[in-house]
Order: structure tokens, then C-alpha cells, then sequence
């Protein structure tokens, strides 16, 4: 077998995998909807005025739900500008380089001729590049393995949307995590009853049922983990930080007399310059992160003399 077909196999593997989890999750979806919309309301629920209030209020939280999933999942990413892309000489003359001062001025060359700010360095001091994409890497750019692309301002890759969260869809993300853990805790809230009816009365004759006291379970177990994250990603929006910078610091540039350097403006401005000032937009699939993503302001704090 040729390495081609080796690799469209692989290929084909690994995309395998990677849409693996988004199909349990719509499959999951799905039956969550049968259980709550056909079982409980229309063949448990007695009350007509009370079916229709679950349903309403259902609906009402099922669908932002679903078209956030969507935004979320099908959103691309906006690429790393073009001017940020090395040409083959320049790439080959980077690699060619015999000394970490050698790479240094070759990209710092290339910072200046194109005007580029940048804060962040590499472990050895150097400006950070991607040899996949090849190309310099912004301020707060990493490369996604899965998605096989630098992505700007990267926070995670998320296998249930099968999409990276980065600058463009950062808002997004948030709000789906917000809706879905809204609908989970009305969904487990309003089952709640049924589930300890039916534990209380346990009838062989009833085990349709059993997918009620499963999806109150289910949903319930959602709803707490969705919590955890939202509050974790809360955090890292009133701290202006990724996922990749809390697990990994930044590397700043050293500049004397300077004892931190950090992208934290303080809870206010960080929330504004990911959600905007207009609170009308907050909760809406709109862009509203302020900045073009491959630049950021960056606060100082000098060292204090004794």
C-alpha cells in the first residue's frame, strides 16, 4: 500500500473520531426531546393547561439551545493575516539558522519590517513560529492539532462541537454553555417529580418510564458540570485569560525594571473587550470582542524599589 493511501486512511480515521462524539451528543439530544415532548408531556402529563405550559417553556429554551449548538459548531475560525506567512526562502533561511541568536534576528527582521506587535516569546527568547503553517505566530496564536491550523487567540478545542474556541467564536461557546446548562436545569427541575413518582411506585408494567428517571439523571449531572464550566470561563473572561494561558503562562519579553506583564486590565474592561459595552449584544450570536485578534494590549507593573 502506497504512503497516499496510507494517509487518506488515516485521514479518514481520525475524522471518524473526531465526529464521533458531536453524533452522540445530537443522538443524545434527540432522545432527551423524544422523552420529554412525547413521553411525559403528552402521555404522562393528565393536565392539558400544564402540558402546555412544559412544552412552551421546553420550546422556549430547546431552540436558542440548538441554533447556538449549530452557530458554535459550523463557525470558522478567522485565519492568521497573510502577511503573517513566511515565503518558502524565508522559511528556509529560518531553519538554516545555526544558533538561537541567529533565529532571533532573522524574525525579529521580519517583526520590524512588517510593523508587527508582539509581546509573547518562546522558551528560548525567541519570537514564536508554527513549522506546520509556517508562519509567525500573533500574540496569543496557538496550532490545533485536530483542526490542523494556527488558531488566533486560542482558548480550547472542544470535540462536541468538533471546532476550535477562539477569538470569532469565544462569545458564542459561552452563551451555548449558558443556554444548554438553563435548559438541563429546567429539564431535570420539571422530570424531578415524575422521576421520584415513579421510583415510589415502581410497576413492571411501567418501564417506559425508566427513560424518564435516565434523562432526569442525565440532564441533572449535565446541568452541574455545565455550571463548573460556565463559572470557570467566567473566571477567564474577568481575568482576560485563555484556557491554554491558565494551563500554560505566557512567555512576555523581558523588559528591565518590569516585574509583570500580564493581559489583565481589570474585570471590567477584560469583560468588555470580550463581550462589548452594549449589554443588548451580550447574550446574542454577534462579534463582539473587541480588536482584530493577532494584537493586544498588555498592563506592566514595574518593580517596586526598596
Amino acid at each position: 500500500m502506497c504512503s497516499c493511501d496510507y494517509d487518506c486512511e488515516n485521514d479518514c480515521c481520525q475524522e471518524t473520531l473526531n465526529v464521533f462524539p458531536v453524533v452522540l451528543l445530537i443522538l443524545t439530544i434527540i432522545w432527551t426531546y423524544y422523552v420529554y415532548v412525547y413521553e411525559m408531556c403528552v402521555r404522562l402529563i393528565e393536565s392539558t393547561t400544564k402540558c402546555a405550559i412544559y412544552l412552551t417553556l421546553f420550546h422556549l429554551l430547546f431552540i436558542p439551545f440548538l441554533i447556538m449548538y449549530f452557530i458554535a459548531m459550523f463557525h470558522r475560525q478567522w485565519l492568521v493575516p497573510e502577511e503573517y506567512q513566511f515565503t518558502s526562502s524565508f522559511y528556509n533561511r529560518l531553519m538554516s539558522a545555526r544558533s538561537t541568536t541567529e533565529e532571533y534576528n532573522i524574525l525579529y527582521n521580519f517583526v520590524q519590517d512588517n510593523n508587527f506587535l508582539i509581546y509573547t516569546r518562546s522558551k528560548n527568547g525567541s519570537f514564536r513560529y508554527c513549522t506546520e503553517c509556517k508562519l509567525l505566530k500573533p500574540d496569543r496564536t496557538h496550532h490545533c492539532s485536530t483542526c490542523d491550523a494556527c488558531v488566533i487567540k486560542m482558548d480550547h478545542h472542544c470535540p462536541w462541537i468538533n471546532n476550535c474556541v477562539g477569538f470569532t467564536n469565544y462569545k458564542y461557546f459561552i452563551i451555548l454553555v449558558m443556554y444548554a446548562m438553563i435548559f438541563c436545569f429546567f429539564y431535570a427541575s420539571t422530570t424531578f417529580e415524575y422521576c421520584l413518582h415513579f421510583c415510589l411506585n415502581f410497576e413492571t408494567s411501567k418501564l417506559r418510564q425508566l427513560n424518564i428517571v435516565l434523562a432526569f439523571f442525565a440532564t441533572l449531572a449535565l446541568a452541574v458540570a455545565l455550571l463548573a464550566l460556565f463559572i470557570y470561563h467566567l473566571r477567564m473572561i474577568f481575568n482576560n485569560e485563555t484556557t491554554v494561558e491558565s494551563i500554560h503562562d505566557p512567555h512576555f519579553e523581558p523588559v528591565p525594571g518590569v516585574s509583570r506583564t500580564t493581559y489583565d486590565k481589570g474585570c471590567v474592561e477584560n469583560f468588555e473587550e470580550q463581550c462589548g459595552w452594549n449589554c443588548c449584544y451580550w447574550f446574542l450570536p454577534v462579534l463582539t470582542a473587541d480588536g482584530n485578534g493577532v494584537e493586544f494590549d498588555i498592563v506592566r507593573y514595574n518593580l517596586r524599589r526598596t
